[in-house]
């Protein structure tokens, strides 16, 4: 893996959110409100040869490997599918 000599990353770190990143984007969401529309499911694995996968998340329902959890978020009962927050 070639290192970054910038910033000291290795180009597979600069793709992978460490969990910094991770409590930055939960903080720069946690007033989002639309809900998404363009998946019909997420999963979410492992990034291995042999990806294991660890959640699978629908609009109704989901599934996840021992040892996580899921907090889902409502929207709003007003706000139409994909309307805005006034």
């Amino acid at each position: 893996m070639k290192k970054d000599k910038e910033k000291g990353l290795t180009s597979e770190e600069k793709v992978r959110p460490n969990e910094e990143n991770l409590l930055d984007f939960e903080n720069k969401t946690n007033n989002t409100h639309v809900p998404m529309k363009n998946w019909s499911r997420v999963i979410i694995e492992t990034d291995e040869e042999q990806s294991k996968v660890l959640a699978i998340v629908t609009n109704n329902d989901f599934e996840l490997a021992d040892g996580l959890r899921v907090r889902l978020s409502p929207t709003p009962n007003d706000q139409p599918f994909g309307g805005k927050l006034s």
